[in-house]
């Protein structure tokens, strides 16, 4: 994405022709939208008040995310994407016996999701 004409944001002055990169995992977790939980694994953050699917946010193409990016250069295969990942864990659900690992004395080593990604960068 380039930027079009002169403008300014927050402050910031974009000149015309600036490359300008989404950040994409910011948007994903932006406290604004899901709430002030955001940077947790959450999966009720997707759902109403009644337990359904909640709506998704604006610009999102009902994904609820802004993954595949956005405006014309949506990524295409998206709808690909999302199938497959639905087919592929609905069946590894439907196969497997999914439980935590056990330490040495039998305890149950239950992972922290916090600790997966620690950061990020967009450059």
């Amino acid at each position: 994405h380039r930027c079009a004409e002169d403008d300014w944001y927050n402050g910031y002055f974009i000149p015309k022709g600036t490359i300008c990169i989404p950040n994409v995992m910011g948007m994903n977790k932006d406290p604004a939208v899901w709430g002030p939980d955001a940077q947790q694994f959450n999966p009720q953050g997707h759902l109403d008040k009644d337990g359904r699917l909640a709506q998704a946010p604006v610009n999102t193409k009902e994904e609820s995310h802004a993954t595949f990016g956005f405006g014309p250069r949506t990524c295409p295969g998206r709808h690909l994407a999302n199938n497959s990942l639905f087919f592929s864990i609905a069946s590894i659900l439907w196969a497997s016996h999914i439980r935590p690992a056990r330490d040495k004395g039998g305890k149950e080593i239950v992972p922290d999701p916090s600790q997966i990604i620690t950061g990020g960068l967009v450059m």
